[in-house]
């Protein structure tokens, strides 16, 4: 019952309304592009100092109690967007946005991991469908409505993602944290036992938040720039969106040639196309080659998600996920203010940059020596 609600939960959580806007409301709004990835910096470091006490939480009190709790955060995240007209109104919004996020973060990881590499590949394969969908409608209402509709939307959706998670009963019942620091101690003892996952972690981390980046706050301006408006708004994000149902190819590309290979060739991938996006002359081309990244994106991460995951002794699992939150949130605030400081420069300045980072990381998918098999780590009782 619980991996199907998380199924539910992504899809409206992926909703995303505001992807066809974002970069337009806040510039309606009088901001800069160094103001606007400051909300992604905001939110990150909101993140960083929530994850690991908040991971620890989830492990002491249940995987399901932080998804709710994570949930109506996430619901007042939206009401408050919905208010926001200055520039702290929205750092407000993206505060609570980070903190539900933080909250979130390794509990449904560690639900998914129950399900292993196909149940990884489901929940992006979800986020691509209501992506895909909700742009295009998002496209369509911008056309006959404008903005605003959107925002209020926005609040629905995320109250629809909380119903699917609130109704859920309690967790499976599992070892009590009796002692949160020594557990924390313990899942820390966890990680150093296996280095190649925090490695791991951070070239996944370049990867998923450089393309994200991209698409969120660097595509629509381009778009803008060479005429695209309305409904063809919806229609390239939503092009975009339907790229992640490439996550389902993740399985069998696994079996047949390796984790390892598979998450350097689609690095490399990435790397290419985000790097050529500024030479490309039409809406239509830019839009096929970031889908074709946001494909190969998505068909890595549920390699990485489900590998490092099944590494983790399970009663440590959330906690030591929320550890690795931190450098890999650290990497993202560093990735957010270059790209916004070369954005608000030259737009071209951050999709070369981004390229070429994203082609330097590709060689830390490579740091563990031997094939990598996780799921033959035996659970670490713990004794906490």
């Amino acid at each position: 019952m619980i991996l199907p609600r998380l199924l539910w939960m992504r899809f409206f959580q992926s909703a995303n309304l505001l992807g066809v806007i974002l970069t337009l409301y806040y510039r309606d709004h009088g901001l800069n592009y160094v103001e606007i990835f400051s909300f992604e910096i905001i939110l990150s470091l909101t993140m960083a100092l929530g994850t690991v006490p908040l991971g620890v939480w989830a492990d002491r009190h249940g995987r399901v109690a932080a998804l709710k709790a994570a949930s109506l955060l996430l619901v007042g995240a939206a009401l408050a967007f919905w208010a926001a007209h200055a520039y702290w109104q929205f750092a407000v919004s993206d505060a609570l946005y980070g903190l539900g996020l933080a909250w979130q973060s390794g509990a449904d990881t560690a639900l998914l991991a129950r399900g292993g590499t196909a149940w990884f590949a489901r929940y992006e394969a979800a986020a691509a469908g209501a992506g895909l969908s909700s742009s295009l409608a998002a496209g369509w209402l911008l056309e006959t409505h404008g903005m605003p509709i959107l925002v209020v939307l926005n609040v629905v959706t995320a109250i629809m993602a909380a119903a699917a998670i609130l109704t859920l009963p309690a967790d499976l019942p599992q070892a009590p944290v009796r002692a949160p620091v020594r557990h924390a101690t313990r899942a820390l003892g966890a990680l150093r036992a296996a280095p190649w996952v925090l490695w791991w972690t951070l070239a996944g981390t370049i990867g998923f938040r450089l393309v994200g980046i991209n698409l969120m706050f660097l595509d629509l301006p381009l778009w803008v720039r060479h005429g695209w408006q309305g409904i063809w708004l919806g229609v390239g994000v939503a092009i975009l969106y339907a790229a992640g149902w490439a996550s389902l190819l993740s399985p069998a590309a696994e079996r047949r040639l390796g984790p390892r290979a598979v998450l350097s060739l689609t690095q490399v991938a990435m790397g290419l196309l985000v790097a050529a996006l500024p030479l490309l002359g039409s809406p239509w081309a830019l839009t096929l080659a970031m889908a074709a990244a946001l494909a190969f994106q998505s068909w890595q991460r549920p390699l990485a998600d489900a590998a490092i995951t099944a590494a983790i002794p399970e009663p440590l699992r959330v906690s030591a996920l929320s550890m690795l939150d931190v450098p890999a949130l650290a990497v993202t605030i560093v990735g957010e203010v270059g790209v916004g400081l070369m954005a608000d420069a030259h737009l071209a300045w951050a999709l070369f940059g981004s390229g070429a980072v994203l082609l330097a990381s590709t060689p830390l998918w490579w740091i563990r020596g031997e094939a990598v098999r996780a799921r033959r780590h035996p659970p670490v009782a713990d004794s906490s």
